[in-house]
């Protein structure tokens, strides 16, 4: 169902320049950015994040200084 949330964030018109970004915290929870405003947050969202970052990035990263730049 968490898979079925984050989707729907998704549907609607996009421009060129917009920014989406997902923010994991300490306290497990997963909060996605849509140009900077919060528009989801996901409690225990660990699992949910780490399957976006390896559905994005794949099981490893290409190089070190790309994960440390994704990770920030």
């Amino acid at each position: 169902t968490r898979f079925v949330e984050f989707q729907d964030l998704f549907k609607g018109t996009f421009q060129a320049g917009d920014m989406i970004a997902f923010e994991y915290t300490a306290s497990a929870d997963m909060t996605v950015l849509f140009n900077g405003k919060g528009v989801k947050s996901f409690e225990n969202g660990r699992t949910l994040f780490n399957a976006i970052l390896r559905t994005w990035i794949g099981p490893y990263p290409p190089t070190r200084n790309f994960k440390e730049a994704i990770l920030g």
